[in-house]
This record gives C-alpha cells, structure tokens and sequence, in this order.
C-alpha cells in the first residue's frame, strides 16, 4: 500500500525540500516554494523484461539515418543539417516573440515535403493559428490542427494520426489528467515531457515543444526539462524590432552556441543569409565614434557596427549608458582606458550602442568598443574601410582570440581593405597588429584624416 507526504518543491526550477523557505536557494526566487503532496510507492524487487535488445557499435553505424530538412537553410544549419527522426525540441522565448509563427512556417514546409504534420495549439484555438496561415499563405495539405490541452486526449489523436511531425505549442498549456496539478507546474511538466519522450523514440517521430521563460529570459519550469529534450534553442530579439535569432544552447545532434537570424516581416519570418550587410549601414567613416568589429555568433563571423558618444556630463555621477554588450565589459574597457593611456572620461557620459538589437558576449567585441570611444572622445573619425577585433586585458594588452583567420577572410572578402588585430599571429599584410590599448591610440592620433595607413 502506498504511503503519502509532503515536501516543498520551486515552482521555477523544481528545488525540493522537506521545510517551507521564503526563498529558493538554488534559484533565489522568492515566494515560489509550495507545498505538494507525494505518494511513496513501496519499493518492489522484480526482474522486468528488456524491451530492446543490445546492439554493437558496428550495427548501430550501420543503419544510415537521413536528416529530414526544414528547407530554411539558416535553420537547418543550426539544427545541424536538419531534424533527426526520433528527436524531441525544445523552443523557448518571450510571449510575442515569433515562436508560434516558426512552428507554423516550419509545418508547411514539411507538409510540402510529403510528412504529416499534427499541430497541437492548446494556447489558441483552430480558427485562430488557420487565420495566422491564411496570413502568411500557408497552404498546409498535409497539417492537421488540434486544440488540446489534455496530453492523453492529443496522444489519442497522435496514435490515430500517427504523424511524422508532432507539435505540442505550448508545454506550459498542456496537463496530464492523472495529476491534480494545474498546468504549467514542475510535475505536469515533467510527465507531460516525458510521455512526449517516449512516444518520440518508439515511433522515431520527430517532437517540437514550444515553451515559455520567466522574466530573466530562463526557460519555466524545472531545469530538468532541458535536460530531457534532445536539443534546447531560445528565439531571441526585441518584440518591436525586426531582427529575431534562434540560438542554440543544446543540440544532441549538431554544434550549439550556433544562431540563426531571421527577420520578421508581415509575411511571417525571412532567414538572413548574410548578417554583416544587415548589421552594417553606410556612411562610417564621416563622423567620430563608429567602427566596425569582427565577433563570432557560433561557427560564423558576423560584422558588426559599434558606436560611441562620449560627451560633458551635467551631472555629479556621469551616465552610462550602454546596448548589446555586457554593462560590466563596458565599464571594465572605460577604467582600461582610464588608467593606461589617460583618457579623461570620469567626467563624462558615454553612450555605446549594437544597431539591431543584437546582444554580443564574444569578448573579442573589446577592441572596436575602445576604438569606438576614443575616436568619439578625441573627435577623429574611424575610416569607414577597417575592421578590428581582439579581446582587452587588465594591463592593457591586446589578447589573442579564437578564429583568427576566419574573422580576418570574411572581413576582406565583405570589402573592408584595413585590419586592427592583435599583433602575436598577425599574418596578412592589410592587418596591423598591436599589442597593447597605447599603440590603438597613438595609431589613431597619427591619423587625423582617419585611420588608412595601416
């Protein structure tokens, strides 16, 4: 017979304990521990029988399997090459972000491709996601849409079907009728993702969960979700911005950190081929303060703008001001900058802005933001044909990053003639190397008509 309990468990990220806290240890949320009651089954020793057979590594490479493509290239490289059969992934972002139109261009393409597709919006109604297709010309032959939020009612439908595609939009929406708890909640999820698992890998379908994230941009729910699902991707951008990104955080079948950038337009979401030339304006090179930097989203080089305004504060604490790179960094390069090569700027304010709303964490981004500040504060314009890039260190040296080369081709082949880079593996002849932040500003200095002669 089995026996209950009680235990405590955060509704953000499953922590469990045997006492009621105000606030949550492991994700120091507070007012988010709650009382649940468990049942202890009795602990049975029995032999059950397997229910597959071992395989050697021989016969497992042996069976070939193919990727199934969405037909978006920018997505399918980020997925690897495209889906694998078998495979279940998650989608997370903000409320508004994109997620549902992804899911819905996504299923038309592989409903062209002959698959069959079961879409399950437990958030909206049937009548709601066929007038968001009608608005972006989806077809959709072969898509069958459901609105379930009972998973043993959608699995129902799922063994009928038996679909090469299955979407449950959202995971937060969805419950299991056998638990009490609401929607949403550590449990309901848990099991909910964990019957979609194995449904998954028994039918060698293909899973995509869409789910929601708390005000810090995680993903709600227990942290066990991601590690559940074969791949983890959050769709990033600003709601009234243009520009989405896809990225990679997990992806048991391809390289994660990789991003995939997208646009949002009245037609639904259009891939970006080529970022830089998105990124990039014309016109650099005519006032003080804007450069061009070289960072890395993944395995790709992506060329970014950088602009500074460094003027008199009015204020006893000047502003700072900053969009697209870490705040720390930024005041980590000003007090560099301070300090070594005796920039006064402890009375003013400085503003630094990524155009795009594109957030940065390559540390090689330090280079152009010291450029891009020192040419707003000593008032000389940055060619508009060079590309910098190199991480800062406390001291002042310029340090080595990853994929040198690769930054320093895609740069030349984009147009730009002139390079700032760190000197120790300097092998281009268009690329001046330096080694510390006081030769970046003498090199500036020198140039009043704008760095060219490098």
């Amino acid at each position: 017979m089995s026996k209950t309990g009680k235990l405590y468990r955060c509704t953000e990220c499953g922590y469990t304990t045997s006492h009621w806290l105000g606030r949550c240890p492991n994700c120091s949320s507070w007012n988010t521990i709650e009382e649940v009651v468990v049942e202890k089954e009795p602990k049975r020793s029995q032999i059950k029988v397997a229910s597959s057979k071992p395989l050697t590594l021989t016969e497992i490479r042996a069976t070939s399997i193919e990727r199934i493509t969405t037909d978006y290239g920018e997505t399918d490289r980020l997925l690897g090459g495209g889906v694998v059969p078998g495979s279940v992934l998650l989608i997370g972002g903000e409320p508004g972000i994109g997620k549902s139109t992804l899911m819905i261009q996504l299923s038309e393409s592989f409903s062209k491709k002959g698959l069959k597709v079961l879409y399950n919006c437990a958030e909206e109604s049937v009548y709601q996601v066929g007038l968001r297709a009608s608005r972006l010309n989806i077809e959709g032959k072969n898509l069958m849409i459901i609105s379930e939020s009972s998973l043993d009612s959608a699995i129902s439908l799922y063994e009928e079907m038996k679909p090469d595609i299955f979407i449950i939009d959202s995971i937060q929406a969805v419950r299991d009728e056998s638990l009490e708890a609401q929607p949403g909640t550590v449990s309901q999820i848990k099991l909910c993702t964990s019957r979609i698992i194995d449904i998954a890998k028994r039918d060698n379908s293909v899973v995509f969960i869409t789910g929601h994230v708390t005000k810090e941009g995680m993903l709600a729910g227990p942290k066990t979700l991601e590690h559940m699902v074969d791949g983890v991707f959050y769709f990033e951008g600003e709601r009234d911005g243009m520009i989405r990104l896809l990225r990679s955080v997990k992806n048991r079948y391809g390289d994660t950190n990789e991003v995939a950038f997208m646009e949002m337009t009245s037609e639904g979401l259009k891939e970006i081929n080529n970022p830089s030339l998105f990124f990039i304006r014309e016109g650099l090179g005519t006032t003080p303060g804007a450069t061009i930097g070289v960072v890395m989203e993944g395995t790709r080089p992506i060329l970014v703008e950088v602009q500074a305004l460094v003027t008199r504060s009015v204020y006893t604490m000047p502003k700072r001001v900053v969009q697209g790179i870490d705040f720390n960094r930024f005041s980590f390069i000003i007090a560099v900058l301070e300090k070594l090569i005796q920039l006064t700027l402890f009375n003013k304010d400085i503003f630094l802005n990524i155009p795009g709303g594109f957030n940065i964490k390559d540390p090689a981004i330090d280079l152009p933001v010291a450029l891009a500040i020192i040419s707003s504060t000593i008032e000389i314009p940055l060619s508009s044909e060079i590309f910098s890039f190199g991480e800062i260190g406390l001291t002042g040296e310029i340090r080595q990053v990853m994929w040198y080369e690769k930054r320093i081709e895609t740069a030349l082949r984009l147009g730009y003639s002139e390079g700032i880079a760190p000197l120790q593996r300097v092998t281009h002849s268009k690329v001046k190397g330096v080694r510390t932040l006081r030769e970046v500003y003498e090199l500036i200095k020198n140039a009043r008509s704008g760095v060219r002669s490098i």
